[in-house]
């Protein structure tokens, strides 16, 4: 068999990455083969044979489909970087700390610097909602006059939460 040409490659790679998969780039055999494998979404293993050698050609093309395969992720990684709008100085959830971050860096391959140092794929951090503009004197004067209000309806609400608790207690019964 003639190994794929590498346009074929990253066709066939990106194709897999934009339908949601997630192939991987195996060789068996002393790696005399070198096969794509993916999941689809009947959750049926698929394989496809890239290339076959003989066994002095395998180290070269064993690397040579690895460092394609790199390229073709970094590049598919930057892309969902770039689409996803965040960019440096975006706060973002991050998954792995439990906790709201900025973004310091943005390296090639997509790889997100938080503040703390710390490396992220886009996978394991969450854009933040924007943040609301600062809260202009007028606005925090009117707060406090629906705060003193409310407080007049302290009578109010202890009676309203009085007749939920009845209520509920009502409904539990039957």
């Amino acid at each position: 068999m003639k190994p794929m040409l590498k346009k074929d490659f990253f066709s066939a790679i990106e194709n897999l990455l934009k339908a949601g998969f997630q192939p991987r780039f195996y060789t068996v055999n002393s790696g005399r083969i070198g096969l794509i494998t993916f999941t689809d979404k009947n959750g049926t293993k698929q394989v496809e044979q890239v290339y076959s050698c003989t066994s002095l050609a395998a180290n070269t093309f064993g690397k040579r489909f690895t460092t394609w395969l790199e390229e073709i992720f970094q590049k598919h990684n930057e892309k969902k970087v770039a689409d996803s709008g965040i960019e440096v100085g975006s706060r973002v959830w991050d998954k792995m700390m439990y906790t709201v971050r900025t973004i310091s860096e943005i390296r090639a391959g997509g790889v997100l610097v938080l503040d703390n140092g710390a490396q992220r794929t886009l996978d394991e951090v969450q854009k933040t909602a924007p943040e609301a503009n600062q809260v202009e004197p007028k606005e925090i004067s009117s707060l406090k006059e629906l705060l003193n209000a409310s407080k007049n309806l302290e009578p109010t609400s202890s009676e309203l939460i009085a007749a939920l608790n009845e209520a509920q207690s009502t409904a539990i019964k039957r």
